[in-house]
């Protein structure tokens, strides 16, 4: 595919808003399990985990999010097999961020994309370029030209512009900004997990080589047929982390309740109040 960087941000880089909101009911699910495997240590900082996830500190909700991959398989259990308590879990997330029967909404195709994440993702630096009509460019440099793959990533609620044009740089004279993060396969698209962590640990010198790299990345990527709308297993990379605070998150954590229509009423539930929950 030929990519068009564009002057303004098109709204086609939004997957619709439904299916965002279901992945933020099943990452945060995932969190209030992930939470429970931080260190003793960590919990006497952050003794408190909330289910509304724009509650939580930044940095503890990336070493949470990092806690969702690691331990994934043992995380991600079939829905039909969940214990009570952990559905009751599930349903109060969904209610939160849905207004009602999120946990209803969840098909199998759902489920099956969420499975693959242990074995299909990209954890690593990233390169934000710009947008293309089908979504932000994303490119992935590596230690050579041989390593370098471009990624159309869809954003979840807030705009590319709204979370990265005001991101910290090593050099302000630079154009590009460069982020660990985390890309996930969800139906069609690829997706951001909805923390972009600022990355300034390059020294000015190793920040302006690969920012010059930057300048024919696509065109590189485009000749050799790296250019990902889709991930597979053949495109996943799992690099070390090193950061833990995350500064530019999807709205979808910070407003768990932004309107989808009219007639809806705003939930005020953070709390687990079994007896008022339909049974399963």
């Amino acid at each position: 595919m030929s990519i068009q960087l564009l002057k303004r941000e098109p709204l086609s880089t939004k997957i619709p808003e439904n299916e965002g909101r279901l992945f933020y009911v099943f990452f945060s699910f995932l969190s209030t399990k992930a939470y429970d495997l931080i260190p003793s240590s960590v919990k006497e900082r952050y003794p408190k985990w909330s289910i509304i996830y724009h509650e939580n500190p930044m940095n503890l909700r990336n070493m949470v999010a990092s806690k969702v991959f690691d331990n994934f398989k043992d995380l991600c259990v079939e829905l039909d097999d969940l214990p009570k308590a952990d559905k009751i879990r599930l349903k109060i997330i969904s209610t939160d961020f849905l207004q009602g029967g999120a946990f209803d909404k969840f098909l199998s195709s759902h489920v099956d994309i969420m499975y693959l994440w242990d074995e299909i993702r990209v954890e690593g630096v990233l390169w934000y370029l710009g947008c293309c009509n089908e979504g932000g460019v994303l490119a992935y440099l590596g230690d050579s030209d041989e390593e370098e793959c471009i990624f159309i990533v869809k954003v979840l609620s807030s705009s590319y512009s709204e979370l990265l044009d005001n991101a910290p740089k090593l050099n302000p004279d630079l154009n590009y900004s460069c982020f660990e993060t985390v890309l996930l396969p969800w139906k069609d698209y690829i997706i951001n997990h909805g923390i972009f962590t600022p990355y300034l640990s390059y020294t000015p010198k190793e920040f302006t080589e690969r920012h010059e790299r930057l300048n024919d990345t696509i065109s590189r990527c485009e000749r050799k047929g790296k250019v990902r709308k889709s991930l597979s297993s053949a495109d996943s990379i799992k690099t070390e982390r090193l950061h833990v605070m995350g500064q530019h998150f999807s709205h979808f954590m910070k407003d768990p309740h932004a309107p989808m229509g009219l007639g809806r009423t705003k939930s005020t539930s953070t709390e687990f109040h079994v007896n008022s929950l339909e049974s399963f």
